[in-house]
């Protein structure tokens, strides 16, 4: 592999590779149970142009073991994934799978060949194909006579499934399953392919508690098949919960490899953002009795009738499970889709938006939870993105120069690395992304922030900023609604949550009683 200089790290590469591998080894599992290494990095760096993306990574992940892999945005993980996956090529070091050191230029189907499956945050599923037919995707498609067996095609993804423990109907179209059940359709491809390593990148960002919980049953039944799973992700809580052991990856380089006992969420944040992270506050305040969004029995399909309100200075939550419509409300909101009944108001003022132009016009503004489908643009530069909703559209002359500088304040008040108003938002690290998001909406000082899974993928140190930042404008005259499922989240942050089910109100919780545990009480009641 070509040579490449990093920054010192003040030994020597190899010697250096060999001791950290050494530190993995004394905190891991493998020698005192026995398991074989799965997978091993030694060593392992890659440089794009001047930036240094790895730089003498080291990570194993044992057979028989759930290890996470985490990290800030930008901190590695995504290169390392990569390079597992046989799409990067490292500049220096080795990579191994079960006991066999990969040549030099190894690609993607070389990776398949021994035994690796690799599952993302978007599944990789075909929705207008069978679930049948998406497992045969990766697993092949069994012939007889010259013609696709259907009735082996069947067997085989039912008997994925079973090992798995779930039962679904597998002439399903994809499309016609919710996000919950794509994900262990995902899994299922892996597993007719008999993978004896799976690397799951964010797989609970867009999944509801209850979802969590299945799909972490199902990763611990193939735990305990011997099945190597590598889990990325930034929820602390999951990873508390169904880790072995845990890698933490900073500015390119492993900083620690634990096992998971012993060691506290606060320690592991700590270790993942390289300083402590204060909590968000919340001040306990009273907010004004002026109502500024108001809804009632509001419609919608199945939705509804729902009734409820926000007032100047509040952060509402509104939250339940994958069929509650907490996620319809901020459509509806934001004129993406249309009502059947009911009424709301905006300020007092009767408002029914037709489209996203209505929408904004009245005072909202809309983060949608995929920022990269529906939120911005990312072959744009980040000030072509903060100015894309300008405040009154028209045909206004462009002024660079103005906006460059209104730009660059924003990105330094939200504190988006690197503050460049000309860099593309493609550069920026998820958490850095959903700063410029944000921000492009606050520019506009909207009466109402409607904000869906905000911190979905987001890594835990760039969560807490954002919600600063969002507490901030409360008192700017900007109301909030938080539409969210990660039930912690919203305990630490709202200042009030509306539980919803199938587009009902069924409880609602004021912020002295709020807490993780009252929230998941009042959603699993109603469901």
């Amino acid at each position: 592999m070509p040579s490449t200089s990093v920054p010192s790290t003040g030994r020597s590469g190899a010697s250096a590779s060999s001791q950290r591998a050494a530190e993995v080894t004394a905190t891991g599992r493998g020698s005192e149970e026995n398991q074989p290494v799965a997978g091993r990095f030694s060593g392992v760096t890659k440089v794009y142009g001047g930036t240094v993306a790895l730089a003498e990574a080291d990570f194993e992940v044992l057979a028989g073991e759930i290890h996470g892999l985490l990290g800030e945005n930008g901190a590695g993980k995504s290169t390392l994934v990569k390079i597992a996956a046989g799409v990067e090529i490292p500049d220096a070091g080795s990579v191994e799978l079960f006991g066999e050191v990969l040549p030099t230029g190894f690609g993607p189907e070389a990776v398949a060949r021994r035994g690796c499956a690799f599952i993302h945050q978007q599944h990789g599923l075909v929705g207008a194909l069978t679930i049948a037919e998406n497992v045969a995707l990766t697993a092949g498609f069994p012939t007889r006579g010259g013609s696709i067996d259907r009735n082996e095609l069947r067997a085989r993804a039912r008997g994925a499934l079973a090992r798995m423990g779930v039962d679904l109907d597998v002439d399903t179209e994809v499309a016609d399953l919710p996000i919950a059940l794509r994900a262990q359709v995902a899994i299922a491809r892996a597993v007719a392919t008999n993978a004896r390593l799976l690397v799951l990148d964010e797989p609970t960002a867009s999944l509801h508690a209850g979802a969590v919980r299945d799909l972490f049953s199902i990763l611990r039944r193939l735990r305990s098949e011997g099945v190597a799973i590598v889990l990325i992700t930034h929820r602390i809580d999951e990873v508390m919960g169904i880790c072995d052991r845990v890698s933490v990856i900073r500015d390119g380089r492993t900083v620690v490899t634990r096992d998971i006992e012993g060691l506290s969420e606060s320690e592991l944040v700590t270790l993942i953002v390289g300083r402590e992270v204060a909590p968000v506050a919340v001040d306990s305040h009273d907010a004004v009795h002026t109502d500024v969004l108001s809804v009632r029995h509001l419609e919608s399909g199945g939705f509804g009738p729902l009734s409820l309100s926000v007032r100047e200075g509040e952060m509402v939550a509104v939250t339940g499970l994958a069929d509650s419509g907490h996620h319809t409300l901020g459509r509806l909101l934001f004129g993406l889709e249309s009502s059947t009944g009911g009424s709301m108001e905006m300020g007092g003022r009767e408002f029914r938006p037709s489209d996203p132009v209505d929408a904004m016009a009245a005072g909202i503004a809309y983060v949608p939870a995929d920022r990269v489908e529906e939120g911005a643009a990312t072959e744009l530069t980040l000030r072509e993105n903060i100015f894309m909703n300008p405040d009154k559209p028209s045909l206004r002359r462009i002024r660079g120069r103005a906006e460059r500088g209104q730009a660059r304040t924003l990105l330094d008040r939200f504190d988006v690395r690197p503050p460049e108003p000309e860099a593309e938002l493609s550069t920026l690290s998820g958490g850095n992304a959903q700063k410029v998001v944000i921000a492009k909406w606050l520019r506009t000082r909207p009466r109402l922030l409607v904000l869906v899974e905000p911190t979905g993928a987001v890594d835990v140190g760039a969560r807490a900023e954002i919600y600063t930042k969002i507490r901030a404008v409360l008192g700017e005259g900007t109301s909030v609604l938080l539409i969210s499922s990660d039930f912690e989240e919203i305990a630490q942050v709202a200042d009030r949550v509306a539980v919803l089910h199938r587009g009902r109100l069924i409880e609602s919780i004021s912020r002295r009683d709020l807490t993780e545990d009252a929230i998941s009480s009042a959603v699993y009641r109603a469901a």
